[in-house]
């Protein structure tokens, strides 16, 4: 059983959302071209655009003059070289342009502040309509402008972004965050109180600071047998109790004990932020524990419990622990544990039994297994098992 993707969110993670042209006339041009962009024809670019208020100012101007020379040739001069603006802020009727002060503060959004693994949210019009959610792929460089089809030779500066969700909607989010997420503002930024709501139905496996989470999927459960997740059930407490114990550095008086009396003895609640199962047909648990490592190592228990029993216990360990090190590579990140150390402590007669005792009757019953397309709680009503 391979482990999933995690995730490794960067601390200072931004989440925006993004409205793509008026009535949202751009959405498709930018779910198509991986690409978000202002409606701002005519700014050209070089690589010192973005780098001061007055460069930024002075390509606006020139977009503005291509805005009306696109809107009425016949009365508008075509736009000149960006050079030839102001650096100033244009006035109307002797007060600043507020509508110009707000494409200035948007460029700034997109182009100076929004960073790579930064997440974007393009809303539909439509309540049931699916989200389109991505993460900011590169830092912007002057190479990067789209040529759209009103705007003839005139193009326009674009982030690129990979999608990564085409069935998330409003509505399956708290009534609170589905509210904020209704934006007519070109691009803003939200508040972090609502990012927590977001990951957890983006990405079925993060670490985020010190907290992580895994999702844990149940395909097969058809709600007819009552009983049918209390191998499942085990098993995720077993693997919080795992944890526990080697966090504590007491894996050897675990593995002594009987398996009923591990998971009972090191469950510890103040590692489980929340431990909950969603359950209609399918479903599946969440995991949200404390703890940069311990979602990684819950999977990794859970990963070897599920293994196949044709396999000799002591190859699955190693390959469960190389993988956990492959998903970890190349992040800068302190996951906090020894995965290595944690990988060796698993006992091959552990695992062969487990395997039948609780991993048999889980994959019968649910299908139990860590990867899944669909958050568990979107799948059913949550109800918390502790």
């Amino acid at each position: 059983m391979d482990l999933p993707l995690f995730r490794f969110i960067e601390p200072d993670v931004g989440v925006y959302l993004y409205y793509a042209g008026r009535d949202r006339k751009y959405m498709r041009i930018s779910q198509a071209e991986s690409a978000i962009f202002l409606d701002l024809p005519g700014l050209a670019t070089d690589p010192d655009t973005f780098s001061t208020e007055g460069t930024m100012t002075r390509a606006l101007n020139r977009a503005d003059a291509t805005k009306r020379y696109l809107r009425d040739p016949t009365s508008n001069p075509r736009p000149l070289a960006t050079t030839s603006y102001s650096e100033n802020v244009p006035e109307v009727d002797g007060r600043l342009n507020q509508s110009f002060i707000a494409d200035l503060s948007n460029l700034r959004t997109m182009f100076v502040d929004m960073k790579v693994g930064d997440v974007v949210i393009m809303t539909p019009s439509n309540h049931y309509d699916p989200l389109l959610i991505g993460e900011v792929k590169t830092r912007w460089n002057d190479n990067e402008v789209l040529h759209l089809p009103e705007q003839g030779e005139n193009a326009v500066p674009y982030r690129s972004v990979n999608w990564l969700s085409h069935s998330l909607s409003r509505r399956d989010f708290p009534v609170q965050v589905a509210r904020r997420l209704q934006n007519r503002k070109a691009i803003t930024r939200i508040d972090e109180t609502y990012y927590e709501s977001i990951f957890r139905f983006l990405y079925h496996a993060y670490v985020w600071g010190n907290i992580s989470k895994l999702d844990i999927f149940g395909p097969q459960y058809n709600s007819n047998d009552p009983t049918a997740t209390a191998e499942a059930s085990f098993i995720v407490k077993y693997a919080i109790a795992y944890y526990s114990a080697f966090a504590k550095g007491e894996v050897d008086l675990f593995n002594d004990l009987s398996l009923e009396d591990a998971a009972d003895a090191y469950f510890d609640p103040e590692i489980a932020l929340q431990v909950a199962q969603a359950f209609g047909s399918p479903g599946g648990y969440v995991a949200k524990l404390i703890g940069s490592g311990a979602a990684i190592a819950v999977a990794m228990v859970i990963a070897t419990t599920l293994s196949s029993e044709a396999n000799d216990p002591a190859a699955v360990h190693q390959q469960v622990t190389a993988q956990a090190t492959e998903v970890t590579s190349g992040h800068r990140f302190d996951v906090g544990i020894d995965l290595s150390a944690l990988g060796n402590s698993f006992r091959a007669g552990k695992t062969a039994e487990i395997r039948v005792k609780y991993g048999r009757p889980a994959r019968a019953k649910l299908g139990m297994t860590l990867h899944g397309n669909r958050a568990p709680e979107l799948s059913a009503t949550q109800r918390v098992v502790r």
